[in-house]
């Protein structure tokens, strides 16, 4: 099994952690041009914050 580390902005993980109930988010990319393809469903995707926090936040497992 592979997984991801996608780098996130460190506000919308401070928005997003302080939202009740939540059990899906997207990530995406700024481009926007390419299909993500680096993982299958299923398979672990790991929040990482910007520099200078730099650690892992949070995981999800890819959906589509």
């Amino acid at each position: 099994m592979k997984g991801f580390v996608g780098v996130t902005d460190n506000d919308w993980f401070a928005f997003l952690s302080q939202q009740p109930g939540i059990d899906e988010v997207n990530f995406w990319q700024p481009s926007g041009r390419q299909l993500f393809q680096g993982l299958m469903p299923s398979e672990p995707f790991l929040f990482k914050l910007y520099v200078p926090k730099n650690y892992i936040v949070g995981r999800g497992f890819f959906a589509q």
